[in-house]
C-alpha cells in the first residue's frame, strides 16, 4: 500500500533542479498551493518545511484549528524506518552488527515456516527489503494494539508460521516485518527498549526534544487529532498508539524536530557544524540497495532513491489518521517534510500524495498540474452504493415470493451471496495488500459500504436457508421445483 504511494511521488519529482535561492514570492506561491489543496481535499492540518542548506528557511502550519502550529505533533508513519535504519548503522559502525550476518545470530530462537530460507535473512535483506517477507504480511498487524513490553516481541515470534514470497535477496517487497525485527534487533543488541535507543542516539543529538517513540512524558493535547476521509470529509479518528509497528511506523514528531533531522541528512551527519552521524554511515544509507525499477527507483537503507535524473531520496509515511512525507535532494542540500493529519486511499488521496511534490515543484519554478476529478474513487462509490441497492431490491422479492421459490433460484442466490462474502470480505482487500479489518481502517468509506453488503448477503443466506427447511419439510422430496 505504502509502494503505491511512493511511485505516485516518483512520477511528480522527476526533474532537474535549481533551487539556490528561494524568494518571498516562491514561498508566497508555496503558501497559496497548500492553502488550495487543503481546501479542495479537505485537509484538516498541514504543517511544512523548507531546509536548505543547514537552515530550516521556511516553516508553516495550516489549520483552522488555532492550536495546531509548527510545534505541534503529528505520527510520521513510515518516515520511521529511516530512523531504525539509522540507529542499526550506527550499531554496525561500532561493531556491535554486521550487515551481512543472519538474523538468528541476534536472534537465536527467530524462526519462519520455511525453515531453510532463515539463514539468508541478514541485516542488509531487512535493511534493503528484500527479505522475502510479503507487503500482505507486514500489514496485518494493523490492528494489534497490544501494549505490553514483549508486543514486539511476540509479534516476531509469531513468523514461525509465515512463509516468504521469494528467496532472501532476491526480489524487493516492502514490508513492514522487516523493519519491525530490526527494532527488536537493536533492542536485544544494546539491553534498551527502542524508544530508549533513539530518544539517547538520536533525538537527544539533533535537539528533538519534541519527538517520542513512546507516549511516555508526552502531552497528549499537542499531538494533533487524526482524521480519515470518508467520501472526502475529515472525520476524527482516534486509534491507539502501536508497539508492535513502532520500529516501521510510530514515532511521533514535529516539522521543525524533523528539520533538525534532515538538515543532519543533507549534511552528510552535520549537525550545527557538529559531526552526529559519520558521513560513511549517512552515504551507505543514501546508497541505492535494492533495484525497484531499472535505472530509475531503488531503496536505500530506509528511503527510497530515485537516480532516473536528478539524485534524491524520499519517503511516504502513514498511519490511521495520518500522512507524511519527505524529501531530500542531497547534492542541493534542499530538503523538505510535511506533516498532516489525515488518511485517505479515495477522495482527497490524490492532493494528500502529491502535495509535497508540488511544493518542490514550485521551488524549482515548474508548472504545476492540476488535479483531476478521482474517477476511480467516485466509480467505486457508485459501484458499491448500486450493489447494495440490488443486494435490498433481491432480498425484498425473495422474503415477497418465497413461498413459490424455485429450486434452482434458490441455488443460484446462494452462491450470488457467497461470492459477494468471498470477493469483499477476502479478495478486495488483499488487492490493497490489507487484511479486511486493515481495509476498515484505511478505506473506511469503501470499508463500511463492503462491510454492509457482506452484513446484507449473510442475512441473506441465513433467511434463505429457514425459508428453504420450511418449505422442504412440507414438500419433503423437492416436489415444490
Amino acid at each position: 500500500m505504502q509502494i503505491k504511494f511512493i511511485l505516485i511521488f516518483t512520477i511528480f519529482l522527476c526533474f532537474e533542479l535549481n533551487a539556490k535561492n528561494i524568494d518571498t514570492q516562491t514561498f508566497n506561491k508555496i503558501d497559496n498551493y497548500v492553502k488550495k489543496m487543503q481546501n479542495q481535499a479537505n485537509i484538516p492540518a498541514i504543517s511544512i518545511g523548507v531546509i536548505k542548506d543547514n537552515s530550516l528557511i521556511y516553516k508553516n502550519s495550516y489549520s483552522k484549528d488555532k492550536d495546531i502550529n509548527t510545534k505541534s505533533l503529528f505520527y510520521i508513519g513510515s518516515l520511521t524506518k529511516s530512523f531504525t535504519a539509522l540507529a542499526i548503522m550506527q550499531l554496525v559502525e561500532d561493531g556491535k552488527i554486521n550487515l551481512d550476518d543472519s538474523i538468528n545470530k541476534y536472534l537465536p530462537w527467530f524462526k519462519i515456516k520455511d525453515e531453510k530460507d532463515v539463514n539468508n535473512i541478514t541485516i542488509r535483506t531487512l535493511l534493503n527489503q528484500t527479505s522475502g517477507f510479503s507487503t500482505y504480511d507486514g500489514l496485518k498487524n494493523f490492528d494489534d494494539w497490544d501494549s505490553s513490553n514483549f508486543a514486539l516481541e511476540k509479534t516476531i515470534r509469531a513468523l514461525k508460521y509465515v512463509s516468504l514470497i521469494s528467496k532472501p535477496s532476491t526480489t524487493f517487497y516492502y514490508s513492514n516485518i522487516n523493519y519491525q525485527i530490526l527494532g527488536l534487533v537493536i533492542e536485544k543488541v544494546t539491553g534498551l527498549s527502542y524508544n530508549q535507543y533513539i530518544k539517547e542516539n538520536i533525538f537527544n543529538k539533533l535537539d528533538m526534544k519534541n519527538s517520542y517513540a513512546s507516549l511516555e512524558n508526552i502531552d497528549k493535547k499537542n499531538i494533533a487529532q487524526g482524521h480519515r476521509l470518508w467520501f472526502g470529509q475529515a472525520i476524527k479518528s482516534d486509534f491507539p498508539f502501536s508497539k508492535v509497528l513502532l520500529p516501521a511506523g510510530y514515532i511521533i514528531s514535529n516539522v521543525e524536530d524533523m528539520s533538525n533531522y534532515l538538515i543532519a541528512q543533507l549534511n552528510k551527519g552535520k549537525y550545527k557544524k557538529e559531526q552526529i552521524f559519520s558521513s560513511s554511515i549517512i552515504k551507505q544509507i543514501q546508497t541505492p540497495s535494492a533495484t525497484i525499477v531499472k535505472d530509475k527507483i531503488h531503496y536505500g537503507f530506509g528511503w527510497f532513491v530515485d537516480t532516473s535524473e536528478k539524485l534524491y531520496l524520499n519517503h511516504l509515511g502513514t498511519a490511521p489518521g495520518y500522512t507524511a512525507s519527505m524529501i531530500i535532494f542531497p547534492e542541493e542540500k534542499l530538503g523538505l517534510i510535511m506533516l498532516t493529519n489525515a488518511t485517505s486511499y479515495t477522495l482527497g488521496s490524490n492532493e494528500l500524495n502529491t502535495l509535497a511534490g508540488g511544493i518542490i515543484d514550485i521551488i524549482r519554478n515548474k508548472e504545476l498540474k492540476d488535479t483531476t476529478i478521482d474517477i476511480i474513487s467516485i466509480s467505486a462509490y457508485v459501484f458499491f452504493i448500486s450493489l447494495l441497492i440490488v443486494q435490498l431490491f433481491l432480498m425484498k422479492q425473495f422474503i415477497q415470493k418465497h413461498k413459490d421459490v424455485k429450486k434452482y433460484r434458490t441455488i443460484v442466490s446462494f452462491i450470488f451471496d457467497i461470492s459477494i462474502i468471498i470477493s469483499l470480505f477476502f479478495i478486495i482487500p488483499k488487492l490493497y495488500n490489507l487484511t479486511f479489518s486493515g481495509f476498515l481502517m484505511f478505506v473506511p468509506d469503501i470499508g463500511y459500504l463492503m462491510l454492509s453488503s457482506i452484513v446484507i448477503s449473510l442475512l441473506g443466506l441465513i433467511g434463505k436457508s429457514i425459508i428453504m427447511v420450511k418449505i422442504y419439510n412440507k414438500s419433503w422430496g423437492g416436489r415444490n421445483i
